[in-house]
């Protein structure tokens, strides 16, 4: 298997699994509400478990296209 792709799908599993954890703890709840200012670090985590989604997606994308 190539090892792009075996680090794209790394790295989306790694990033769904955060979104799952984060959904567990109600951390998505209301994510853009009005006091958002209370709950920086929801929204920072759920923008970098977006971040590793998409950069894992991505990075299937280029491994299937090349291999």
């Amino acid at each position: 298997m190539d090892p792009r792709l075996k680090w794209g799908l790394g790295t989306t599993l790694l990033g769904l699994l955060g979104l799952v954890l984060l959904a567990s703890t109600g951390a998505v709840q209301n994510l853009l509400g009005p006091d958002i200012q209370n709950r920086p670090v929801n929204l920072a985590a759920v923008g970098g478990s977006l971040l590793l989604v998409a950069a894992g997606v991505a990075t299937l994308v280029q491994a299937r296209q090349t291999g």
